[in-house]
């Protein structure tokens, strides 16, 4: 459903280095979070707190990832795009993150969820979620 004007194909050294920058600052993110266990109590309720939240946003924008890198969409743009619709992709981290501990039934939900990124995409965008009839 997408136009062939419409793909953008990024310099393969764009993902290299955006995946470079997703992966440090996961990392510190994660450290920083982890320190905060050295408060007691509060400290481990913001840590782990502030960890899932911070994970499932990630699940969901690395989903997002798929329509928005067809369409040219760097780091920046996609974590600021993903911000926006903040809800919407918080909601397709959750189901991402659950069923990633599931098994055989989260390789069929998580393989699923690539699709429906591309279809939330398409109802944030106000672009048609079914294709064309061919008649």
């Amino acid at each position: 459903g997408m136009a062939p004007e419409d793909i953008v194909e990024l310099p393969i050294m764009y993902h290299v280095v955006d995946a470079i920058r997703d992966l440090s600052f996961l990392v510190v993110v994660n450290i920083a979070f982890l320190m905060c266990h050295i408060v007691p109590v509060i400290g481990s309720i913001v840590g782990t707190c502030g960890s899932f939240y911070y994970e499932i946003f990630t699940f969901g924008v690395d989903y997002l990832d798929y329509p928005l890198a067809l369409r040219g969409m760097r780091r920046k743009d996609k974590w600021t795009y993903a911000s926006r619709y903040r809800r919407l992709t918080l909601g397709l981290g959750t189901i991402t993150f659950v069923f990633s501990f599931i098994p055989i039934l989260g390789s069929i939900v998580l393989t699923s969820a690539s699709v429906g990124a591309v279809l939330l995409y398409r109802r944030i965008e106000g672009l048609p979620t079914t294709p064309p009839s061919s008649t």
